[in-house]
């Protein structure tokens, strides 16, 4: 068992061993069917979702889909919620987030320098780039803007193709 999962599995032992005692019963051994189902909640637990420091609130991290010291991958427990977030090299300093709803890029987008200041900001609707993006220098001073209407840009400049979000959801 990888990290999350060896957790979810000493979290279900402590239970297992505390369910007699949770239940009034002393130094008496669950029926089978108890031992059955807190196997299966155990085993349910530790199917490829870990807590994360680095995931939104309600969110857990996927390992089949992260890659330790490039990006983390979120998702809601239903699977319709997910949120990338990729580093900067060799730090766990965020370089670029997307937010996602049912595989593809719904909401808000945002990049930043190393310095964490913002670099690119912008929003994505059913997958596609839309309304107003952002750039700014490693300054703070805005140096362009595009607005976008599913995913064209209709005026300004191409701000939007910094976002990598795409490259996730193939």
């Amino acid at each position: 068992m990888q990290g999350g999962n060896a957790v979810n599995a000493r979290e279900g032992l402590i239970f297992f061993r505390l369910l007699p005692m949770l239940a009034g019963r002393r130094n008496v051994m669950p029926n089978s069917r108890h031992a059955l189902a807190i196997l299966a909640l155990v085993v349910f637990a530790g199917c490829g979702q870990s807590k994360s420091k680095f995931c939104p609130q309600g969110m857990a991290e996927v390992a089949s889909r992260s890659v330790a010291g490039k990006y983390v991958w979120c998702e809601s427990a239903d699977k319709v919620r997910a949120q990338w977030i990729e580093w900067h090299a060799g730090t766990t300093k965020p370089r670029q987030s997307c937010s996602y709803r049912n595989l593809k890029a719904e909401g808000s987008f945002t990049a930043w320098h190393p310095d964490g200041k913002p670099w690119v900001q912008g929003q994505f609707a059913g997958g596609r780039n839309v309304g107003k993006w952002k750039q700014w220098d490693a300054l703070g001073s805005e140096v362009a803007e595009g607005d976008y209407d599913n995913g064209r840009l209709v005026a300004g400049a191409p701000v939007a193709s910094i976002a990598g979000c795409e490259k996730m959801t193939r």
